[in-house]
């Protein structure tokens, strides 16, 4: 199992270095899918996938202690960190889906799922860190707000 992850983790790093946009502080937003027969093609990120992502890099990092899963992990979740208020939609408090290439923030979040990844990768941030995340707590807290309001499940 470990002999597949990290070889889905090159075909990753080699994505998420060839398709990502620049935050101002370094952090990275990776676009969803690539296409090799067409690399200059670009797509949206979502918070999800961007989640995913990173928790996976994080997971290797912890079993295997390489120094490359740990850095590229950091990247994403810097790009988190640095637009993280720009996911919350300002008029229902729930998150938005994805970040466009124009530039804007769309969509209907999934009621749990980014919900549990941003729970999840609180959980890792302990292991690696010792600490939560301010910033995705704060994306947390907006979710379950949105969630109860609206008298929907937090699990």
């Amino acid at each position: 199992m470990l002999d597949a992850s990290e070889k889905a983790a090159d075909h990753y790093i080699i994505h998420v270095l060839s398709h990502h946009r620049e935050t101002k502080n370094g952090g990275y937003l990776v676009d969803d899918y690539g296409y090799s027969q067409m690399p200059g093609i670009r797509t949206h990120m979502s918070l999800n996938h961007q989640l995913l992502g990173m928790n996976f890099l994080y997971e290797l990092f912890i079993t295997t202690q390489d120094a490359r899963y740990k850095t590229l992990a950091e990247k994403l979740k810097k790009g988190i960190e640095d637009t993280w208020s720009s996911w919350i939609i300002k008029k229902t408090g729930d998150l938005y889906y994805c970040y466009l290439l124009s530039g804007r923030y769309d969509g209907q979040d999934y009621p749990l799922l980014t919900l549990n990844d941003l729970r999840y990768s609180q959980k890792l941030f302990k292991t690696v860190y010792n600490s939560e995340n301010a910033y995705f707590t704060k994306l947390i807290n907006a979710k379950e707000t949105f969630l109860k309001k609206n008298n929907l499940p937090l699990y």
